[in-house]
């Protein structure tokens, strides 16, 4: 019995580990909490356009991070008023997604985000146990970026690895700045 259950936890392990779950230089021996550094890709509001950018994480597997228009005029560049864009990253093991809601003001362009909505996320072989979408900062001034955050919490199957990550969308001078980890 002892050996099946080894043998299970190895299989589990190494399943996990081809889908690039495991990374041995943030795993602590005490926890199996993995705790990722931030990282972050710059897109251009005033484009009313799908924006894309790839990079590898640390096994070599490509993450997408990006931004795509939602229900914005057919306008080819946006500089003030209301837009709606989706924030998404697709990771090996997870991906997801929300909604934001924002509006540039007329007068001095700065940004306010009025809406965070519809969370979403697919998880590969395990589930989420928690998940918290909100608005951090709703107006950009002179010192700060309007913000919103989607945490996510979730563990791999049997519960022998538990993952918590992020997608931050911080506003600026119509620059969206999308923060992970």
């Amino acid at each position: 019995m002892i050996k099946k259950i080894i043998s299970f936890i190895i299989a589990i392990t190494t399943t996990i580990s081809s889908y690039g779950l495991l990374n041995a230089e943030a795993l602590d021996v005490k926890s199996t909490t993995i705790q990722q550094t931030e990282k972050a890709a710059i897109f251009d509001l005033t484009k009313n356009e799908k924006q894309e950018i790839i990079i590898k994480d640390t096994n070599g597997k490509d993450i997408t991070i990006g931004i795509e228009p939602i229900y914005n005029t057919a306008k080819a560049h946006v500089t003030t008023g209301h837009t709606s864009w989706k924030i998404y990253i697709n990771l090996v093991a997870i991906n997801y997604s929300y909604m934001i809601d924002v509006f540039v003001s007329h007068t001095n362009r700065s940004s306010q985000i009025t809406n965070v909505y519809s969370p979403k996320y697919l998880v590969v072989l395990g589930s989420v146990t928690q998940e918290n979408l909100k608005i951090i900062n709703k107006y950009e001034d002179s010192y700060n970026p309007a913000s919103a955050e989607y945490n996510i919490s979730y563990k791999s199957i049997g519960d022998f690895i538990a993952v918590k990550t992020g997608l931050r969308a911080e506003i600026k001078n119509q620059i969206l700045k999308v923060k992970f980890w």
